[in-house]
This record gives structure tokens, sequence and C-alpha cells, in this order.
């Protein structure tokens, strides 16, 4: 009699325990339908929590993988379906599978586990929505110094993944408009890690003019240009980015290396020029960097909030952009704006778990601008360090050539500037006159004289 009585017990539990997930399942419909998606989000969260094998748990899983995809959320529903989620399921859909995948192997992807993360990408299936971002984030995770293996294997595998991204014609895959120029990019930098810079300029070359990665892929590729010896189209590539179009752009090493370029033949002032730009524009950055880092310490100033408004943020316009329009951070703020609306529409019952969300979002979004700080500083220190190496051999190099009797004036003189090659009989060539057209750019080639003696 005390077994039976037992077991009715327990059968009793159970069905309440369905009917109080029925209960919050429709509840968490309602506010999803209505739009309130960070408040279903957290209806769903409980049925979740601890794994589980019951159709209430699927259903919730299915769930909150579909509001974050109509919530862009990167950071409060993969990092709880990570750690709380199963990552097999006998009652989710194939679809709902490999995206709940793909959302745990960014998150450990961030964290450093790679292994697993790999695992977790190469399950995601060939029809899913996701295949492309799996793939471009398969080939991230093999160009990565920490994951083991030949370097050459771990490159072409990269390659490989890559060009996966690129070529792939599959219908409706998310965020294709950003993955696939992000693949060029990465496929750029592992042929240039290679020393293949024809290659890697190919790559960069596939990235459309002015699409928001399209500044990036100019300076990298004026890197491929300067590596394969083209120091005329390496300078032109710079002189896109320091147009007045790009005024304020936070572009540090792009100054660095047109001092470079312009010390390798031996056009030392032109260099010098160069480098001072550098030291006018970044080390008062710097400055300002270090001062609001020293301020960050009080935890009652939100970093976050220096990135919402450029005329009311203690950033310089350079850094302001830089920090403000990084892809994760724009997330966090994008979610926070969800949150605070829902906060604002919603009544008390729903007040405490959107302000918890609130909390974590702010804590992430202020280390992620914190972290940009410190590599900005880090980034601007380095290339200073550089400046000053390159000032100094420019001024061993002008002092040997005036030590050995040469005339650099008549070095110079003795050379005739020739009209660069024009690529092909359906372009025309355009002498510059210190005009910016918007067809030109991304296309300037220097003609550059050498002032090197001849030993």
């Amino acid at each position: 009699m005390k077994l039976i009585g037992f077991a009715l017990i327990l059968l009793f539990q159970s069905g309440a325990w369905a009917d109080q997930a029925n209960v919050r399942l429709a509840k968490a419909a309602r506010l999803e339908e209505a739009g309130f998606l960070v408040a279903a989000f957290d209806e769903y969260a409980p049925l979740i929590r601890g794994g589980g094998t019951t159709l209430p748990y699927f259903r919730a899983v299915e769930a909150s993988v579909r509001v974050q995809q109509q919530l862009g959320d990167e950071y409060l529903i993969p990092t709880f379906l990570s750690r709380e989620a199963n990552e097999e399921g006998p009652m989710l859909s194939r679809g709902t599978l490999s995206y709940l995948h793909y959302l745990k192997a960014v998150v450990r992807q961030r964290k450093g586990d790679l292994d697993r993360a790999k695992v977790l990408l190469e399950s995601v299936s060939l029809d899913s929505r996701m295949y492309s971002k799996a793939q471009y984030l398969l080939g991230v995770i093999k160009a990565d110094p920490r994951w083991i293996g030949d370097p050459q294997s771990k490159s072409m595998q990269s390659i490989a993944h890559f060009r996966q991204v690129l070529n792939l014609n599959i219908p409706n895959q998310s965020d294709s408009d950003q993955i696939k120029p992000l693949a060029a990019l990465g496929l750029g930098r592992v042929y240039y890690g290679l020393k293949r810079y024809p290659e890697a300029i190919s790559a960069y070359k596939k990235i459309a003019r002015f699409s928001p990665f399209w500044e990036q892929a100019l300076f990298e590729e004026s890197f491929a240009k300067f590596q394969g010896d083209d120091v005329g189209g390496a300078l032109g590539l710079l002189q896109t980015l320091h147009a007045p179009q790009y005024l304020g752009a936070f572009q540090p090493e792009s100054w660095i290396l047109k001092g470079t370029l312009y010390h390798l033949q031996c056009l030392y002032d032109e260099s010098r020029v160069s480098l001072d730009v550098f030291d006018r524009t970044y080390l008062p950055i710097n400055k300002v960097i270090s001062d609001l880092l020293e301020h960050s310490k009080d935890p009652s100033i939100s970093l976050l909030g220096w990135t919402e408004r450029e005329d009311q943020s203690p950033l310089p316009k350079p850094l302001f952009l830089w920090v403000a329009h990084n892809r994760r951070i724009e997330y966090v703020k994008r979610t926070l704006a969800e949150v605070d609306r829902e906060r604002s529409a919603l009544g008390s019952d729903f007040q405490e778990d959107l302000k918890a969300n609130r909390e974590v979002l702010n804590q992430v979004g202020n280390q992620l601008v914190k972290n940009r700080l410190v590599e900005a500083q880090q980034m601007i220190k380095n290339l200073a360090n550089q400046g000053d190496i390159i000032r100094f051999e420019s001024s061993k190099a002008e002092k040997n050539i005036l030590e050995a009797h040469r005339d650099q004036s008549t070095i110079l003189n003795q050379q005739t500037l020739k009209r660069p090659e024009v690529p092909g009989q359906d372009w025309n060539y355009w002498k510059f006159q210190g005009e910016f057209w918007l067809d030109e750019m991304g296309y300037y080639q220097y003609a550059v004289k050498n002032g090197c003696p001849r030993h």
C-alpha cells in the first residue's frame, strides 16, 4: 500500500508540473506573439534550466531558438542555452538542432574551447540556415593559432571553409550579406599568412566597394601589395583611406604603413610627414584612453553609455566610431533597447527578470567597451614605438648618405615617373589633381621614385 501511495503522489506531482509547464508555455507564446521577446524568453527559460526530456522542455527550446532568431541577441539566449540545454534532442526539429549547435559553438569558441566548438559546428546540416555561418566559424577556428596541428594543413582547411562560404548558393542563409565578406577577409588573411600575396589581394577584392567591410579590406590589401613589392599600389589604397570621406576614421596603423613605405623608398621627408600625422592624431587619443580607463574603475560609470551619442561622449570621434560600431557592442545595445522597451510596456510581474537581464547586458557591454579601449591603447603604443624606430632608421640612413657624399636630389632628378599601367581597355586613366571622386576611390595607383643610392 505504501508503494502504491508513493506512485500516486508521483503521478499527481508529474501531472501538476505538466499543467504548470503548459500554462507557462501558453503565457510565453502570448508574449512572443505580442512582440515581447525578452519577456517571452524569461518564461521559456525555467522549462529549459537543467536540461530535460519532456515535451514542454523541447517546446521551450524550440521557442527560445526562434526568439533568438527574431531578437538577434548574441549573449543572453546563446549563453543560457549553452549552459542549460541538452546538445541532443530527439524531439527537436533538424533545423532547431543545427541552430542550437551553432549558438553553443559560438559560446564555446569565445571561451577558447575550440575542440568542442568544432564538433558542434560540424554537426550543422547543409540544409540549415546556419550552414554558412558554421562554415565561416570553422574557418576561423582552423586559422586560430591555438588550434593544434600542422600549420600548412590548418591553413588549407581554413581556406576550404572560407571558400565554401563564398561559393555557397543555398537560399535563405542567415546574415549572408555579412558572412560572405567576412569569409573573404578571412581568406585574404590566411593567404597573407602563407605569403601568397596575389591570392590574398584577389580575396580582398571580393568585398564590395563601400560595404561595411571595404575599409578594412583596403587596409589589409595595402599590406599584401606592400609585401608583394607593389609600393605604388599600396600607397594608392592608403590614399583612399586617408581621403576626406574617411575623416575621423580610426586607422592608426595606416599612417605607420605609409611612413614605412616611404622610408623603404628612401623618401625620408615624406615618411616623417606620415609619422607626424600619426603622432598628432593618435597620441592625444591615447592620453584620453588612459584617463577614461582610470575613470572606468568607478562602478557607477557606464562605459556602454559612452557609445550612445557622439556629441555627448568623452570618446574622440575616431575612437567613438571604432568602439560604437563594433558589431558585438551593437548587438548588446540593440538587445538592451528591446529590454527597456518591454520594461516600459509590461507590468510589475515582468520587471524583476527584465531588470536582471538589463544588468547582465550592461555588464557584458561595459566589458566589451573596456576591452576595445585597452586594445586601442595597446595598438597606439606599439605603433608609436614602430614610428620611433622608423624615424631613427631614417636619420641614420640620411647621415650615411651625407657621409658618403651622395646627393639624394640628384638621384631623384635622374628618375622619370612612368604612368601606372591601365588594367584593361575598358579602363580610363585620370591624373589625380587633388579631388576625391567616389568612383575613383579604391583605384588610385602611385608612381613612386626611389631615393636610395645604388652601391
